[in-house]
C-alpha cells in the first residue's frame, strides 16, 4: 500500500500542496488528473523524495518518511526501494545498453550479485516481449519499447508499488492502449500504482479510481466509473469541457 498524509508543499510563498491526503491498496491503481499547475505532479515527486515537502507523511507498507524527522534520510533510501518510478521522459542511461539500464540499480543498491541480476533482468526483458533488445543501446529502441525497458528497470528493484508520470504523453494511440494493459497486468501482480496523466481515456481505461486535483488539493476522488459518469466538483466539470469530454464520460464521436 502506498499512504500520503496531509502533504504540504511550498515553493517560497507559493503553497503548491494544501494537505493532500491519499491511499493505494495493493493490486490498484490510482489515476491522478487536474489541470497544469493543480499540484498532481509536485505530490508524486514528493511521494518518493525528489521534492521534499513541509509537512505530512508517506508510508509504503512498513516504511515511513515524515517531514522533519531525524531519520528521513535513510527512511527514504529504504522507501525509495520499496516505491519504484517511471518517468515521463524515462530517463535511461544512454551510453548503457537495455540490459544495463535495468542491472544496474539491483547490483548497487540492493547487492545482488550481477549473475543473479541479469537473470532477472533478461526474464523481465522476456516479461516486456524485449529479450532480442538487451544488447541495443535506449536510442535505438521506440518511444513504447524505451517506456517497457524504464518499466523493467524500475520492477528489478522489486518494488510494492509504481509511480507514472505521463506514461502515455510521447506514444501513439496503439501504443497508449499497450501500455494501459501493461498496467493493468502489473496492478494484477500485486503492484499499489499511482499515475499523473492528461489523458481522460487513458485514466477511464487504465484505473480503479481517480483522484481530482485543483488548487493544490483533491477536489474530488472515487471509483473511475462514477467520477467519470457523475462529476460532483466544478472543477473536474470544467476540466472534462476542455478535454472535450461530456458528463458521461465518453469522448466525442
Amino acid at each position: 500500500m502506498i499512504r500520503a498524509i496531509d502533504i504540504r508543499k511550498s515553493f517560497g510563498t507559493l503553497e503548491v500542496l494544501k494537505g493532500v491526503s491519499l491511499a493505494v491498496d495493493a493490486g490498484s491503481i490510482v489515476a491522478m488528473i487536474g489541470p497544469s499547475g493543480s499540484g498532481k505532479t509536485t505530490f508524486l515527486r514528493c511521494l518518493n523524495g525528489l521534492e521534499s515537502f513541509g509537512a505530512g507523511s508517506v508510508e509504503v507498507d512498513s516504511i515511513s518518511i515524515a517531514a522533519g524527522t531525524p531519520d528521513f534520510s535513510e527512511s527514504l533510501r529504504l522507501l525509495r526501494v520499496k516505491l519504484g518510478m517511471v518517468f515521463q521522459q524515462f530517463q535511461l542511461f544512454p551510453h548503457l545498453s537495455v540490459l544495463e539500464n535495468i542491472v544496474l540499480a539491483p547490483v548497487r543498491v540492493l547487492g545482488k550479485s550481477r549473475e543473479e541480476a541479469v537473470e532477472n533482468a533478461q526474464e523481465l526483458l522476456r516479461r516486456m516481449g524485449l529479450d532480442s533488445k538487451a544488447g541495443v543501446r535506449p536510442r535505438e529502441l521506440s518511444g513504447g519499447q524505451q517506456q517497457r525497458v524504464a518499466i523493467a528497470r524500475a520492477l528489478a528493484m522489486k518494488p510494492s508499488g509504481l509511480l507514472f508520470d505521463e506514461p502515455t504523453s510521447a506514444l501513439d494511440p496503439r501504443m497508449t492502449v499497450e501500455v494501459a494493459s501493461l498496467i493493468r497486468e502489473l496492478s494484477g501482480h500485486g503492484l499499489a500504482i499511482l499515475v499523473v496523466t492528461h489523458d481522460m481515456n487513458f485514466a477511464r481505461r487504465a484505473s480503479d479510481r481517480l483522484a481530482v486535483f485543483h488548487q493544490g488539493l483533491i477536489v474530488e476522488e472515487g471509483p473511475t466509473a462514477q467520477v467519470f459518469d457523475n462529476p460532483q466538483s466544478d472543477a473536474l466539470r470544467e476540466l472534462f469541457a476542455h478535454a472535450d469530454i461530456g458528463a458521461s464520460g465518453s469522448p466525442p464521436g
